[in-house]
């Protein structure tokens, strides 16, 4: 024989319109189809109290004269009282996740306040909106931000919870290592450009060089700057008189000439000052750039490494003063820093072998060294090998960094100031 009891009806502890539901379903669930059997379950299933209210309601008349629905809605009217939807509406568009709540705890919250706000047909509309707009700051939303505004409720949701599963994995997964490069900066005055010696596999030692130059498809770089000759002012080439003959140098504080090109600078240390003067261009007319990424450099087995603070972890990267950008290997990136969209630009990178290729995209983000935080650009390097500070960061901090080369087989020392 089905169960015919029900659980008693206590109006402190659930509103009346889930307890009925719930009888409903105890109908169904037993086969209660007679509609004196409903009424009479209705009736011994309240307290005392509530069957006293329910008398009180009825009079004249008895509770078990009337039918399921009257009694339901005599009960729903009393306990539920006159819900204002423009109040229960005001009350949805206020919620905020909170900063530790979980996306589907976020999610069922704010279906749950919507149930009285009758939106009708514009409920999924109005909880998508309310889904994303009233997230806390963070990885994830920033992640939807960058949808397209006719994804689904369902692709939302979905995203949200695999970006929050990723972001969650990846505090528990160890960074892998990679390999670095360490810079040789030692300049010899004598050449046409910046030559520098590097360390091959063998032990020996060769010679490479590094230029930093706007270049276009139209034109031949090289070339047109091997017919002119070297200024004596700021150590490019060009034909025009130089923009830079008033300029002061860093090193002997004279007017006429850059540090590049101080005859003061031979034999002694190298350094970068805070104008970043090896970022000066030589054709400013052409559209596009090649900058050397990791184009000087000397393979070491103590590369210089420090520890930059990224939102709340802490990453070692080397500081390569030969690089004309700050870079992270696209490894890196997809384990990281996936949640931030790439922007193109007509950069082009110039490898340590010498072959030109584009990145694939930068993002800007708030990098802490020390005491100091300053959004950075980081581009995502496919044949990078090391994640590097170019003179771009080491330009922003203020940071000058010099390099003692000794004549022979001796490693270089570096001290950052």
């Amino acid at each position: 024989m089905a169960n015919k009891k029900f659980e008693e009806f206590i109006p402190d502890l659930q509103p009346w319109n889930i307890y009925e539901e719930r009888l409903e379903q105890h109908f169904v669930a037993n086969g209660v189809e007679e509609e004196a059997i409903k009424v009479a379950i209705l009736i011994s299933s309240v307290s005392a109290p509530t069957y006293t209210l329910l008398r009180d309601l009825c009079f004249p008349e008895a509770p078990k004269t009337k039918t399921f629905a009257e009694l339901s809605q005599l009960l729903a009217t009393h306990y539920g009282g006159q819900v204002s939807t423009w109040r229960e509406r005001c009350t949805f568009f206020d919620l905020r996740q909170e900063t530790e709540e979980k996306i589907a705890d976020w999610y069922a919250r704010i279906r749950s306040a919507a149930v009285t706000c009758k939106f009708g047909a514009d409920l999924t509309k109005v909880l998508l909106n309310k889904f994303v707009s009233g997230m806390c700051p963070s990885k994830i939303l920033d992640r939807l931000c960058e949808e397209d505004e006719k994804a689904t409720m369902e692709q939302m949701v979905s995203l949200a919870m695999k970006t929050e599963n990723a972001i969650m994995a990846s505090k528990t997964s160890s960074r892998s290592t990679v390999n670095v490069h360490v810079i040789d900066h030692q300049q010899a005055s004598s050449s046409s450009s910046s030559r520098v010696r590097r360390q091959g596999q063998d032990g020996g030692w060769q010679h490479g060089t590094r230029r930093t130059m706007h270049g276009s498809s139209n034109v031949n770089v090289n070339s047109s700057v091997n017919q002119m000759s070297k200024c004596k002012i700021c150590g490019n080439k060009h034909k025009n008189s130089c923009k830079y003959k008033d300029y002061i140098c860093n090193i002997c504080k004279k007017i006429g000439h850059l540090a590049r090109v101080c005859l003061a600078h031979k034999n002694s240390v190298n350094f970068i000052d805070s104008e970043a003067e090896e970022d000066i261009y030589t054709l400013d007319s052409i559209e596009s750039r090649i900058v050397d990424l990791c184009h000087v450099q000397v393979k070491v087995d103590n590369p210089f490494k420090i520890q930059v603070k990224i939102e709340g972890k802490i990453y070692e990267m080397i500081i390569d003063s030969g690089a004309g950008i700050s870079a992270i290997t696209k490894e890196t990136y997809i384990n990281n820093f996936s949640h931030f969209r790439l922007t193109s630009d007509d950069l082009l990178l110039k490898s340590y072998e010498g072959s030109v290729f584009s990145p694939e995209g930068y993002f800007i983000i708030d990098m802490g060294y020390k005491s100091k935080k300053i959004p950075v650009k980081l581009y995502v390097v496919q044949k990078g090998s090391a994640n590097i500070l170019g003179r771009d960061w080491i330009k922003a901090f203020n940071i000058r960094l010099e390099m003692m080369n000794q004549i022979g087989f001796h490693l270089p020392q570096c001290t950052l100031y």
